[in-house]
C-alpha cells in the first residue's frame, strides 16, 4: 500500500512539473506599481527577439503617447491622470497585445497628429 501511495505522489509531482513547463504563459505587463512596471517590462522584453523588442518598444511608445495626449482643444492632463492613462493602456497586456494595439494606432496615424482637425480659429 505504501509503495502505491509513493508512486501516485511521484506521478502527481511529475505531471505538475510537466504542466508548468509546457503551459508557460507569455509575460504580462503589471503597471500596479513603478517597481512592478519596471520588472514586468524587463520580463516582457527579455522574452522577445531583438526585432520584436524594437517593435514592442515602438508600439508601447505609441500607446503611451496616445494615452497621454489630451483631445484637441482640451487642457493637458494632470500627472495623476497621465499615470492612470498609461497604466490603463498597458496593464495586463502581453508583448503581442501591445504590438498589435500600437501598430494599429500607428497605422491610423493617431500618434503622429495625422488626421486631427485643427481647433476652431486655428490657422
Amino acid at each position: 500500500m505504501r509503495g502505491s501511495f509513493v508512486r501516485v505522489c511521484v506521478a502527481v509531482v511529475a505531471l505538475t512539473a510537466a504542466a508548468c513547463t509546457t503551459s508557460r504563459e507569455e509575460p504580462r505587463l503589471d503597471m500596479s506599481t513603478q517597481e512592478s512596471a519596471k520588472r514586468s517590462m524587463e520580463e516582457v522584453r527579455a522574452s522577445l527577439s531583438k526585432e520584436d523588442q524594437q517593435r514592442f518598444n515602438q508600439a508601447a511608445a505609441a500607446l503611451v503617447v496616445n494615452a497621454v495626449k489630451p483631445p484637441q482643444g482640451e487642457a493637458p492632463k494632470d500627472p495623476a491622470q497621465v499615470q492612470a492613462a498609461i497604466n490603463a493602456a498597458l496593464n495586463g497586456k502581453t508583448a503581442a497585445e501591445v504590438i498589435a494595439a500600437g501598430e494599429a494606432l500607428q497605422a491610423k496615424g493617431q500618434t503622429s497628429g495625422q488626421g486631427q482637425q485643427p481647433a476652431a480659429g486655428a490657422p
